[in-house]
């Protein structure tokens, strides 16, 4: 049988199918002179700032991290920290359901938790865990005056009480749902493991990751070589290795 021409061989395939697509990608790709590809040639010119990200982002999600010296612990976040953990374990009795409230307490208002309840001791104290009646029920060893009780099966962790704690003493500030605030661009922190005189170098999402590394104690692997991040980089946008040149012009783009 007489072979089909080439151009009624593409008109069989949808414009948009993944053959199509393919054969349009490889030749875009690599062209046939060996000459470095359009799209990576103009991508490496950005590279340096991107790839170092991208290898500290990795580092961060794939736990590939080393310990380090332990930070001090940070005022928790009402509404991504404290509010999930009075939801969770004790609006369901001190919370806007006036119908299952229990003891006159309201912990999702600032003013009714301030105030005092039934007992005529007030659940938060700002700035004084100790004297506050929600720490001391969810510290206490007393099984009648453990919060939440044991029945509910829903005991807060270490974490969460210290969590607590810190909260109280940093001033218990309420807030909303996070959905409700509006967006605040943060200022860019300096991490301690940077010299001023390498900002220049520092992407502004290196400068949280790092930063955030050292709030838990830990730091980053040391950055890849220019090798590495180029073969990351084509395998990740082609599926295919570089060649020698693209490895040359890559290391060469300083």
């Amino acid at each position: 049988m007489k072979a089909a021409p080439r151009h009624s061989m593409n008109r069989s395939l949808c414009p948009g199918s993944a053959a199509t697509l393919g054969r349009r990608q490889e030749t875009y790709l690599r062209p046939s002179d060996g000459s470095v590809r359009a799209p990576f040639a103009s991508f490496a010119r950005s590279r340096s700032a991107w790839l170092r990200s991208l290898s500290l982002l990795a580092c961060t999600l794939l736990g590939w991290i080393r310990p380090a010296s332990a930070a001090a612990p940070q005022v928790p976040d009402f509404s991504r920290e404290i509010l999930p953990i009075l939801s969770d374990h004790c609006f369901a009795c001190h919370g806007p359901d006036e119908g299952s409230r229990k003891g006159g307490l309201r912990l999702d208002l600032r003013e009714r938790a301030l105030a005092p309840g039934d007992s005529g001791t007030p659940a938060v104290v700002p700035n004084e865990r100790d004297a506050s009646e929600l720490f001391r029920r969810v510290t206490t060893h007393d099984a009648d005056d453990l919060m939440p009780p044991a029945k509910v099966k829903k005991p807060l962790s270490p974490e969460q009480i210290a969590r607590l704690g810190r909260w109280i003493d940093a001033g218990a500030v309420w807030g909303q749902h996070w959905a409700y605030e509006p967006p605040r661009r943060p200022a860019i922190p300096l991490p301690s493991s940077v010299a001023p005189t390498d900002t220049t170098r520092l992407n502004p999402i290196d400068a949280f990751v790092l930063s955030r590394l050292e709030e838990e104690g830990l730091s980053a692997s040391p950055e890849a070589s220019l090798e590495t991040l180029v073969r990351r980089l084509t395998l990740d946008l082609t599926g295919l290795p570089p060649t020698p040149a693209e490895i040359d012009a890559f290391a060469a783009d300083t």
